[in-house]
This record gives C-alpha cells, structure tokens and sequence, in this order.
C-alpha cells in the first residue's frame, strides 16, 4: 500500500479548525498520516501554532526558486488581487513539506477552508488504486476559458510552447516524482501562478494528471460531477460547490460533496483578514 500524508494546510489555528483537523486525523486513521501544516510569515512560531507542523520563510526559501527569492515577481503587476495569496507562500509550503518529508509516496491537500459532506475515508478510499501523478479540480485549458487573467502569467525556459493546463489545488494529491517535477521545474527558472505552471510542468513532463470530479476533459466517465461541481468557463468557476468564489459560511446539504471555499465562524473569518491587510501594509 503507498505510503500517504494528508497535509491540513492553515496560516491560523483557532477550536473550529482543530475539530476539522481532529474530524479528518479521525476518519483517515489508517489510511494516512494527517498533518496539520502551518504556514508562516515569520521564523517565530506563535504559541497557538506550537503544535503544528510549521513551514517558515526559511524553509520555503530552501527550494532554490530564484523568481520567489524575497517573495517579489511578476505576480505584483499582473495581479493585485492574488498578491497575497502568493506572497504567503502557499504553493511553497505545499513544497517544502515535501522536502522536510520526503518518506511518502503521496501527498494529499485540503486546505482549511475545504469541507466534505460525507466521511474523509470515503473520499481517499475512492482513489485508492488510481496511480495518476497530479489529481485536483477543475482541471482545463484555455480553450474552455480564454479570458483567465492567469494563462499570461506562465514563464517557461525553451522555445517549445507548452500545453497549457489549469486547476485548483485546495484539494488535490500530488505523486512524490510530481512533486519533485515542479520542484526542479522552479530551480530551472519555470514560473508562473501555481494553478497554470503546477498542471503545466506535470502535462507537459509525460505525467498524468487527472480531475477527479466535476465536468471537464481530464474526468474520468465514472466520476463526472461525483465529488463536485464548478463552471469551468468562469473566472471564479462558479456557480458550483467547489469554486474559487463566492465565498460560503457552511458546506451545503449535498452529501458526499466537496465544499470550497467555507469560511467559518464568520467572525473569526473576517478578523482574520482585518490582521493579514494590517500585515501587509507593514510590509
């Protein structure tokens, strides 16, 4: 049987969080060994995050990806909305752990605003002999959305012109030599959004990456639209329930459905912003 992590990735830990986390430990028990990941702005790790696995700036800077060096690039200019999920370092997070453990033979996301109406074993048990490299949500290419503000964003280092694929990664499960494709990929000077370069390297490379739900070209027959649905010719791939926006404050009542994004408590949610703009203006 491969050797799986499941990384619970959060840049905050509050009690809501801890009982998913402790929810997707418990239904996994067995399947794989569950990570509650933080990841970090600083190398000072806050108490309420003692009891985590944490990724500093340290660690994501240990990848060798010169574009990232200083958390500046062309993400600044092309797209203000998306500049701090990108200088958080999500992506290199994701990475690093894989170069702190590099045992596992599967790395499976879920990232702390990802929910699931139905027990997480099911969900895992159900790709438990599907040996793809890359397995995410919605999953296509520019053909099927042309207006995406992120095709632009790819810099690749030869003259060949990649195929170009998208997806999103809040739930997904990447292969050990996946990772480590996009790992050398970055060393090598590829760059880009990490929902175009990621899927990009791996197609392009001999991969094989698949879509594990919803209604695009990468499903397999037998799981069109199971585990969720998005509207791939939209920017935020909505309506659907596993979409980049608008945002939820609860899963809805589909069960076995994947649910994103699903911000609560609301409270907690909104003065988690409010600290992260304050952050950011400091910088």
């Amino acid at each position: 049987m491969p050797k799986q992590a499941i990384l619970y990735l959060s840049h905050v830990a509050n009690k809501t969080l801890w009982r998913a986390y402790r929810r997707l430990e418990r239904e996994c028990s067995g399947l794989a060994d569950v990570y509650f990941v933080s990841n970090l702005n600083s190398e000072n790790i806050p108490p309420e995050l003692k009891d985590t696995f944490t990724i500093t700036p340290a660690k994501r800077a240990a990848l060798g990806h010169p574009s990232r060096a200083g958390d500046t690039g062309w993400w600044m200019d092309t797209a203000p909305s998306y500049t701090q999920i990108i200088r958080s370092g999500i992506d290199q997070a994701i990475l690093a752990f894989r170069k702190s453990k590099p045992e596992y033979d599967y790395y499976w996301i879920v990232e702390n605003d990802v929910e699931f109406s139905g027990r997480w074993s099911d969900l895992f048990r159900a790709f438990s002999d599907n040996a793809s490299d890359l397995l995410c949500t919605s999953m296509h290419g520019p053909e099927t959305n042309p207006t995406w503000d992120w095709w632009k964003s790819l810099v690749w280092v030869d003259d060949t012109k990649p195929e170009l694929v998208r997806c999103m990664f809040p739930f997904a499960r990447f292969s050990d030599r996946a990772m480590d494709a996009i790992i050398a990929a970055g060393q090598n000077g590829v760059d880009g959004y990490y929902e175009v370069m990621w899927p990009t390297v791996l197609h392009n490379r001999g991969l094989v990456i698949e879509d594990i739900g919803g209604d695009g070209p990468f499903v397999r027959p037998g799981n069109v639209n199971r585990w969720y649905t998005s509207t791939l010719s939209s920017q935020n791939l909505s309506p659907g329930t596993f979409v980049a926006r608008p945002i939820r404050f609860g899963r809805g009542w589909k069960r076995n459905t994947l649910w994103h994004p699903v911000k609560r408590p609301f409270m907690s949610y909104v003065l988690s912003r409010l600290k992260a703009r304050m952050l950011q203006r400091r910088t």
